[in-house]
């Protein structure tokens, strides 16, 4: 197979979407992913401690301000300042507690502009 375009890609996601949406195929899905789990356990135990390594600032910020900052009641997000905030966000991973409290689509539009840089 050769590469996919952009638009390949997509409609070959738009595909499985579907086709893993009807519940005997749901049922194949899962039964083939839980052997690949099986015999890929090796595999798998390597790649989690590898993503967690690369993001293991990440998890701590996140952690910390959870259990330290409780988002106040009635507090407004810091973006729109329409919204009731219900999501903390990190601008600097480095500062776990330095945080912005967010309303759901202002911390999405966030996290996606910086995905299209």
């Amino acid at each position: 197979m050769g590469i996919r375009t952009e638009e390949q890609k997509r409609k070959h996601r738009e595909y499985m979407r579907k086709y893993n949406s009807i519940p005997k195929n749901k049922i194949k899905k899962e039964l083939l992913d839980k052997k690949y789990k099986i015999n890929n356990r090796a595999k798998i135990a390597v790649l989690a401690n590898k993503h967690y390594n690369k993001k293991k600032k990440e998890y701590y910020a996140r952690m910390t301000a959870r259990k330290k900052i409780v988002i106040p009641l009635g507090e407004k997000c810091e973006l729109c300042k329409i919204n009731l905030a219900k999501e903390r966000h990190h601008p600097d991973y480095d500062q776990p507690l330095e945080i912005m409290f967010l309303c759901v689509k202002c911390h999405a539009e966030l996290h996606s502009k910086w995905k299209k840089k």
